[in-house]
């Protein structure tokens, strides 16, 4: 069974926040095999990402009023979300260029989202900003009882209004809101942390998507949403239970550990903090005595502190056989001999992206230099426990991850950190 790893590295977190943030990713299980990839229009609404359409569709979307704060850490997710100020210009924008309008494709859908709501009702995403039709609104309502509900309500194409759907939630904590419309069998669902709550079954008729869309406030009728809100994701059907709790933890959503330390978590899911200076192996092929690729990174002294010296990435380097390439903390790459063959580079705005693939496996590393941070995720099974580094072994167990050079497994951080400074570089 082919594997998903990833490592993100965040150089600029406060360490107290760690705490909170372990609880949270238990809340409940996922597995990564299953992270869809298909998302007609996927807005993370984090620190790396913050307004971009991660689909790859365009649909960037917009603060029209500049109220809407990006605060990171955010109550325990560490790259942060989008925070609403419960008032009329506190939203987002979303233009549809018409990748997710899903009445021309599929007519089904599925949209999913992390929320922590402090205690009012609002809407926290729906199509048509100016209410003419709604598609798919998703709003926290009032109810009987004087709490909040999640409330959606589907709008077909000519305008018609159904039932809406609701169920209650927390407040003052994070849930992941799931809504899903199956035109095959005129089904909705909501689903909350992952679980099914509510159903319904309607007349057939396509939903009414073909507007943009908004999160945070409506004027019609007035109501704001006052929280956070991050991890927008759309798709052009209907997900399985595994896809739902997986696409919850997508990797460009979350990220873990503290801050202000390099702060390092293994490819077995081990967390720790570790003041290297200098180059270091983050992960390399362990398999032989040969080698087939290593990729290092440079960790420097941070610019803004003073009493104590803090490191941070300001580089990394992929090598791959005979070929290596650097790419600095302005993404400017340098390549060894003038020619990559095997490992391939491309650069997206702010971020590179360099991938090789070797054996069945195939390495995709995500640097973004301005704000020194990177992800490394890996998709195959040939170096499943053959590789080593900071990163540890990628054999499943983050017990035996502090392996040095020489096999050795130990307790100390300072001491397996050091073991992997790549010898004879001048910094």
């Amino acid at each position: 069974m082919k594997m998903l790893r990833v490592l993100l590295l965040v150089a600029t977190i406060i360490a107290l926040e760690g705490q909170g943030d372990a609880q949270f990713f238990k809340r409940f299980d996922y597995n990564p095999v299953y992270t869809p990839s298909d998302a007609v229009a996927f807005w993370p609404l984090n620190e790396e990402y913050e307004l971009d359409d991660e689909s790859g569709n365009g649909n960037d979307a917009t603060d029209p009023w500049g109220n809407v704060t990006l605060v990171a850490p955010a109550n325990g997710r560490q790259c942060g979300a989008y925070e609403f100020r419960g008032n009329p210009s506190s939203y987002l924008f979303f233009p549809n260029n018409g990748a997710y309008d899903t009445s021309k494709t599929t007519k089904s859908i599925t949209i999913m989202a992390w929320i922590y709501p402090y205690g009012n009702a609002g809407p926290i995403f729906y199509f048509d900003p100016n209410k003419t039709d709604t598609a798919v609104e998703l709003s926290q309502v009032v109810d009987n009882m004087g709490g909040l509900s999640a409330s959606v309500k589907f709008t077909k194409h000519n305008g018609t209004q159904v039932t809406p759907l609701t169920t209650s939630i927390p407040l003052n904590e994070w849930y992941h809101w799931t809504v899903m419309y199956n035109d095959d069998i005129n089904n909705g669902y909501v689903y909350i942390n992952g679980i099914e709550m509510a159903w319904s079954n309607y007349d057939p008729g396509k939903l009414a998507t073909q507007y943009p869309a908004q999160a945070g406030a409506a004027l019609f009728p007035q109501a704001w949403f006052n929280g956070f809100i991050t991890c927008i994701q759309i798709y052009d059907r209907t997900l399985t239970e595994a896809e739902i709790k997986a696409a919850a933890y997508h990797p460009k959503c979350v990220c873990s550990g503290p801050k202000h330390d390099p702060h390092l978590t293994t490819l077995d899911g081990r967390d720790y903090s570790f003041q290297g200076m200098c180059w270091y192996t983050l992960v390399k092929d362990c398999s032989s005595a040969n080698s087939q690729f290593e990729i290092t990174t440079d960790f420097a002294p941070r610019d803004d502190t003073s009493d104590e010296i803090r490191t941070r990435a300001v580089a990394i380097n992929v090598t791959v056989g005979d070929e290596s390439v650097v790419v600095n903390q302005d993404n400017v790459a340098s390549v060894s001999d003038g020619s990559l063959k095997n490992i391939n580079i491309v650069h997206d705005g702010a971020k590179a992206i360099l991938s090789f693939k070797l054996k069945d496996t195939t390495f995709k590393l995500l640097w973004t230099g301005k704000k020194h941070m990177f992800s490394i995720e890996f998709i195959g099974d040939y170096y499943r426990g053959k590789m080593c580094g900071l990163l540890g072994n990628a054999d499943g167990d983050a017990k035996n991850d502090f392996q040095k050079p020489d096999g050795v497994i130990v307790k100390d951080v300072i001491e397996f950190g050091e073991s992997w400074k790549v010898p004879g570089k001048q910094c």
